[in-house]
């Protein structure tokens, strides 16, 4: 994190070490690299010391930062940005079949798929190359290939950021569903921070192939686990933009879940739409394809724009601020909304000013 901005202290409280930076550069702080500066960022190497350091956030506003890939700054942020970069990992337990791993926040996902793979524990090889730390993944439910953080999720360590109390939640208490949970609430968020989380993972592999993308594997006679891995990868590269070549946050818009009813008086026009079945009551609809299907895919709106391969990815040609990329996302949720009746809405977290983006949340009335 040099030269990321004013360096104030490397302070020692009780055994805490924490880094504070002033007017830290929030195009740094974020893969979408807009233009913008908070006022402090802390980053704090010892989460079991939090406690120690939450008196000194009274009464400030702050916000938690984990690995800026799913997080969108809107203007300045005149507060504190509070990033984990703990990134130890311990075995709790390992049975005949599975073992627990509690792994710190702060450890990028990347690196511990990796590992996972290294150790022969299975179960989040179809989440690879997905950019962000070990602390996201369960607040989005990070998902991709047919699998979501929550079928290896076991519990995740919280601290109460008020109070200084901790406690271990479980995957039924974190109320994760697509792209969502429970700490997306209004009454959690940015209260209860996770500080590590707890994954069993299986001793025996079993490859999961569900996905359309993935089932060409299924011609290799004696497939391994390192070839879907490799293969995920690979999708993933030809896919989505680099965000250090072309800074992008991932999918911008999340697919939207729709009555089956709905989808049915849908695909009677638009016979080629896609989508995904959740149940035998709803459906999930490529926002991509409803993208494409309106016209931006590649188009480009002066330093924004959308990526000419996938068409969910806003990406930042450089220079691009906040209020551009936001006039982007609401006019293609318009172009949507007026051909589908179907609203999308934003999968980054947006951080800033809310009377700059709430407008992104609800369809017109």
């Amino acid at each position: 994190m040099a030269g990321i901005s004013n360096f104030l202290n490397k302070t020692k409280w009780l055994n805490v070490t924490v880094l504070k930076y002033q007017h830290a550069d929030l195009s740094r702080l974020s893969t979408m690299a807009l233009s913008g500066y908070a006022e402090e960022l802390w980053q704090i190497s010892e989460s079991a010391d939090l406690p120690r350091v939450i008196p000194q956030l009274a009464g400030t506003d702050f916000s938690v930062l984990g690995g800026g890939s799913n997080s969108l700054f809107v203007g300045d942020y005149l507060g504190i940005l509070l990033q984990l970069t703990d990134d130890r990992l311990e075995v709790i337990e390992q049975k005949v079949d599975h073992v627990l791993v509690k792994v710190a926040a702060g450890m990028n996902w990347h690196a511990f798929v990796c590992y996972c793979l290294q150790q022969g524990w299975f179960g989040v090889e179809n989440l690879a190359a997905i950019p962000g730390t070990v602390g996201a993944a369960p607040i989005q439910n990070i998902g991709a290939y047919g699998v979501e953080c929550a079928h290896a999720l076991h519990s995740v360590d919280v601290i109460d950021l008020q109070t200084g109390n901790c406690a271990v939640w479980s995957t039924v208490y974190c109320q994760l569903s697509y792209r969502d949970s429970i700490f997306k609430r209004s009454e959690i968020k940015n209260r209860w921070l996770i500080t590590a989380v707890t994954w069993r993972l299986s001793l025996h592999w079993e490859a999961q192939l569900h996905y359309p993308d993935l089932q060409v594997l299924r011609e290799i006679a004696s497939l391994t686990v390192q070839q879907v891995f490799a293969k995920v990868c690979e999708i993933r590269a030809s896919k989505l933009p680099d965000p250090s070549m072309l800074p992008n946050v991932g999918s911008f818009f999340k697919n939207p879940i729709i009555p089956l009813a709905q989808w049915q008086t849908l695909q009677q026009r638009y016979t080629n739409m896609r989508g995904f079945v959740v149940n035998d009551q709803q459906m999930k609809v490529a926002a991509a394809w409803m993208i494409d299907h309106c016209g931006w895919k590649g188009r480009r709106c002066g330093a924004v724009g959308v990526h000419r391969e996938q068409a969910l990815v806003l990406i930042n040609f450089g220079g691009g601020d906040a209020r551009q990329l936001l006039k982007l996302a609401h006019e293609i949720q318009m172009s949507v909304w007026e051909i589908f009746q179907i609203w999308l809405l934003p999968e980054p977290v947006l951080i800033g000013d809310e009377k700059l983006w709430q407008h992104l949340l609800q369809p017109p009335s």
